[in-house]
């Protein structure tokens, strides 16, 4: 599945135009034709079901559905220790 950021988030209308960098992307690497699935978030625990509609030359257009709230923090507690050096080494 393609996830894609979209850092001012999804219209009400659902209806958004990707910027060129992100069009180019889904176009020439991932190669998505009209009527692909991809996945929107917006950095705010958001994400988007979204369908590509049109494919144009440095312009993709998808419409998203409803937005849900999505909890992806890891489950694993992590402890960063440093350790003495021997003699002057830590100076």
């Amino acid at each position: 599945m393609t996830r894609l950021y979209i850092p001012e988030g999804v219209p009400v209308h659902g209806r958004c135009e990707l910027e060129a960098a992100d069009a180019h992307y889904l176009v020439r690497v991932r190669r998505v034709q009209p009527g692909a699935r991809v996945t929107l978030f917006d950095g705010h625990g958001g994400e988007y079901d979204a369908e590509v509609i049109a494919v144009a030359k440095g312009a993709v257009t998808l419409q998203a559905g409803a937005r849900r709230e999505v909890v992806r923090e890891s489950p694993l507690t992590l402890r960063v220790a440093q350790s003495l050096s021997s003699g002057d080494r830590m100076d």
